[in-house]
């Protein structure tokens, strides 16, 4: 939506862009009202909280009411006894405690492998990236098209998102993660060779 919107044809034009602010800006205040009635992690209240009652109340609103969640009520409690009372995790434990480093340092990584991906720049470009690469010529006849591909570009990230989803179950995070960077890195290379 946030792609489509911006669109010259939709709310994109000069005369409409406070349109486009004031409905950007009703979804932002509807999302805040709504996260308020979403339910809190069963996991979090259980551990974390130790509210027994609370996990169950939202077990059945995540699950419904004729779903039986006593099985998962018992292995939260299983993953409770197993990993004992856990105590509050300070900033300074993830410099200082090992056990904490290496998880800390693997998801640094993986966060920052996004931005070096690309996509923080074509998402941040690609307006001008997409000018650049579509002749004058079609620019110069519909000067919205690079927002067009924009818009696409966008809604491409957001079906590519929905279809992995079942990939990550079957192939798991770390081979997926690995065939993504690999992929990426040669098509930075090969993008870097044809454009020197």
């Amino acid at each position: 939506l946030g792609c489509l919107l911006p669109l010259h044809a939709l709310l994109g034009s000069e005369g409409l862009w406070p349109e486009l602010f004031n409905v950007l800006m009703v979804f932002a205040f509807l999302s805040s009202v709504l996260m308020t009635q979403a339910c809190e992690s069963p996991a979090f209240l259980f551990s974390q909280r130790g509210d027994e009652d609370k996990a169950r109340k939202s077990l059945s609103r995540l699950r419904g009411d004729s779903v039986d969640i006593e099985w998962e009520i018992e292995q939260l409690k299983a993953v409770n006894s197993q990993s004992g009372a856990t105590e509050a995790v300070k900033i300074t434990d993830f410099f200082t405690q090992k056990r904490l480093r290496q998880p800390f340092i693997l998801a640094m990584l993986v966060s920052s492998s996004q931005a070096v991906a690309g996509i923080c720049a074509l998402d941040s470009y690609s307006s001008p990236i997409f000018t650049a690469v579509l002749s004058p010529s079609a620019v110069q006849a519909n000067p919205d098209l690079p927002n067009y591909f924009v818009a696409l570009s966008g809604l491409t990230q957001l079906g590519a998102n929905v279809a992995v989803l079942p990939l990550v179950e079957r192939c798991g995070r770390k081979a997926l993660m690995l065939v993504g960077l690999g992929g990426g890195a040669a098509c930075t290379i090969a993008i870097s060779v044809l454009l020197s």
